[in-house]
């Protein structure tokens, strides 16, 4: 199955492409405008970046934003749709859809792309239809507690309620938290799921999809905490009086050579140290939404900062070559006050992609920062 260059929502609605019947490919309807997200300054540790070298993303100088606009929020109904791989590229009338195609690595999911022509094959094993209405609920990366959290479910909540009760396009739910969340969100109104795998492909007469709710995590707005605060309200939690760490001594990424420096003194001062791979759903959400302070090395755990109550403190670490503010922008939509840390990649400094690169954070820095932050009192 070969299919042209990708193809942008609105660029293909803008076609007037027809199906049979005369009813339009794609249409869309706007379910929020676009807004402006004023962003707060960083609360403590260090707070200008000017003279710095660090690679920053989503750009260079974001450290000093102080609002971002989200875009308009869309939901499309595209007909005749074929959905494919675990990442739910889309392709309506022979062509891809771009917004479905975010961080997609084609050999991964089934895909080859003609290196001459630039032609995208899908090689898909197994076709299958998938009924007359389908929601599209797929992201590559899925498999990743953020990127499943914040690219995939958060959708739900911008879902009209007309559609709560169609069929679900999901991922396989090989892992816990998947299968967790999903629990939790049908609460007793169960869902209807169709898992698509690696290079499966499924044809759907009509797909319901909301692309790129947040700008994949850079854009974030507060709607889309709705679908948090159900699982909130379902783990019951107790005020907030807990102080967390969130530890990532088992992740062969970007590891922290003196992670343990770091937990002893957190320990020493009664913080819990949480490994987030041992814990039910439940009770990371329980855990966060109970939480005072929250202290821990940039990664995917930080996306429980969604449960978390206003007025929570939260420390991260950070890269100098990896500075990722995701965080800084979700805890921003909780009310939670964030600063950072920023410790140094070891080795030769070199702004490249730093995921198998090991680094280091000053003990004293941090020793220091979180005392007069009254992380430690």
């Amino acid at each position: 199955m070969a299919t042209p260059l990708q193809i942008t929502l609105r660029d293909l609605e803008a076609l007037g492409l027809e199906d049979e019947a005369g009813r339009p490919l794609v249409e869309s309807e706007v379910l929020l405008p676009e807004c402006e997200m004023e962003l707060l300054p960083l609360a403590f540790g260090e707070t200008d970046f000017a003279s710095r070298r660090i690679v920053e993303h989503p750009f260079p100088g974001a450290w000093n934003e102080t609002l971002y606009r989200p875009a308009p929020v869309r939901l499309y109904r595209l007909r005749n749709a074929c959905v494919h791989s675990s990442a739910g590229v889309t392709m309506v009338a022979n062509r891809l859809i771009a917004e479905t195609l975010q961080h997609v690595y084609p050999p991964d999911h089934g895909m080859e792309v003609d290196p001459n022509s630039g032609f995208t094959r899908l090689q898909s094993t197994v076709i299958r239809r998938a009924g007359t209405r389908a929601v599209h609920l797929l992201a590559a990366g899925a498999f990743n507690y953020y990127h499943w959290q914040i690219d995939t479910i958060a959708r739900l909540s911008m879902l009209p309620d007309r559609h709560r009760d169609d069929l679900f396009l999901v991922p396989p739910l090989d892992l816990a938290f998947q299968k967790d969340t999903l629990t939790q969100l049908a609460g007793h109104r169960p869902m209807h799921l169709h898992a698509i795998g690696t290079a499966e492909s499924v044809l759907v007469d009509e797909l319901i999809l909301v692309p790129n709710l947040s700008g994949y995590g850079y854009y974030p707005r507060p709607e889309m905490l709705a679908v948090f605060d159900q699982m909130i309200a379902a783990a019951s939690p107790g005020a907030p009086h807990r102080r967390l760490y969130v530890e990532r001594t088992r992740s062969p990424k970007r590891r922290l050579e003196n992670e343990a420096d770091i937990i002893a003194l957190l320990v020493a001062a009664g913080y819990e140290i949480l490994d987030l791979d041992s814990m039910s759903l439940i009770e990371q959400v329980r855990c966060f939404a109970e939480a005072t302070h929250v202290v821990g090395p940039h990664g995917a755990g930080l996306t429980n900062l969604v449960f978390c109550q206003p007025g929570t403190l939260m420390c991260e670490l950070q890269m100098d070559s990896y500075m990722n503010w995701l965080f800084r922008r979700l805890a921003n939509l909780r009310g939670v006050r964030y600063g950072c840390i920023l410790g140094e990649i070891e080795g030769p400094w070199e702004p490249v992609w730093p995921h198998n690169r090991s680094w280091r954070i000053s003990l004293e820095t941090v020793r220091e920062t979180l005392q007069g932050a009254g992380f430690l009192a």
